[in-house]
């Protein structure tokens, strides 16, 4: 879904010179595609990405060249430079509490560690820098930036600094919410990345099937499957007991990450990306909402998710009450 729309009714036989110039100068761009076409930072949902890096290079959880614990005072020093923590000071914390609290110090450290070409690999394994083959018209394909974006040009100049905003999903990175949604499917199902698509089948004027689109896997995730497990078991424990808490719903187990993008032309952007049920998922949401506050598009997640599981679980029950002949009607 991108909002603002517009009805496409208008177009095939010819769309008037008015209703064209309320769409095609509406201030909010009804006519870009946000779920393909828009770029934006994908701020803390990439933790997942960094913090899946981490554990694989032995940097997190015991590793021998990053401790467990690091500890969050409210920032970090680099240089002369004190890079804040959107919190004042989570204080001592594992993989797991960072993510759960999206916690900027630690993933900071973690970046700094893991280096630009090395996080920038684990990223695009995930699928991002590049486009998701979706059947609907023009994609973009976002920006994962390595040491030779850096080099390609004067004007991109390589600070160490910037890989604090890197790690955090800042900085030079940009996706669009499709790219989102196809990863977090693919953590959901242990890995596999499907190239996503709208079209379920195409029929002759007769009503005869031509066409039927079938699932496509494009690539996988290849990483331990024991590191995948542990970040999916952090993303349970973000809306259990983290920034993720408005996406909880009854009966079923939400994961999810919160991210908070921060937008140079305005107010900050607000992601949430999650799948449900966490022990055997059947769907992935992914929503940003523009200039909103940190949490504003969890509900919208939740609400999607509720609709497929909750609401076609009551239609069922009832479905199934009138049909023992209770009178039950739905």
């Amino acid at each position: 879904v991108s909002k603002p729309n517009f009805d496409p009714n208008l177009f095939p036989t010819g769309i008037s010179s008015s209703n064209w110039k309320a769409i095609n100068e509406h201030p909010r761009n009804p006519l870009l595609n946000r779920a393909t076409q828009g770029l934006y930072p994908a701020a803390s949902t990439l933790k997942i990405v960094t913090g899946t890096a981490g554990i694989e290079e032995q940097l997190t959880e015991g590793g021998a060249r990053f401790q467990t614990y690091q500890s969050c005072f409210g920032g970090y020093t680099i240089g002369n430079r004190w890079a804040r923590c959107w919190h004042r000071g989570h204080g001592k914390l594992d993989l797991d509490g960072a993510l759960v609290n999206s916690c900027d110090v630690y993933f900071y450290q973690l970046g700094l560690r893991l280096g630009l070409d090395t996080w920038a690999g684990y990223a695009r394994i995930f699928g991002l820098g590049s486009k998701t083959g979706i059947d609907i018209g023009e994609e973009k394909a976002g920006t994962i930036p390595d040491m030779a974006y850096f080099t390609e040009s004067e004007d991109r100049v390589w600070t160490r600094g910037k890989m604090l905003n890197i790690a955090i999903g800042q900085g030079e990175v940009l996706v669009t919410p499709v790219q989102m949604s196809v990863m977090m499917a693919a953590v959901a199902n242990d890995g596999i990345i499907y190239t996503p698509n709208v079209m379920r089948s195409i029929e002759s004027p007769t009503g005869d099937v031509i066409v039927i689109s079938e699932p496509a896997t494009k690539d996988s995730i290849r990483v331990n499957p024991v590191t995948l497990q542990s970040i999916k078991t952090s993303l349970v424990n973000v809306v259990n007991h983290g920034t993720g808490a408005g996406a909880r719903i009854r009966e079923y187990q939400v994961a999810g990450k919160t991210g908070t993008a921060e937008n140079p032309h305005g107010e900050d952007h607000s992601w949430f990306v999650g799948y449900a049920p966490a022990e055997k998922p059947t769907i992935a949401v992914v929503t940003i909402l523009e200039n909103a506050p940190h949490g504003a598009a969890v509900p919208i997640v939740r609400r999607v998710i509720e609709s497929h599981l909750v609401d076609k679980t009551e239609f069922r029950a009832a479905t199934m009450l009138s049909n023992t002949g209770t009178g039950y009607r739905q």
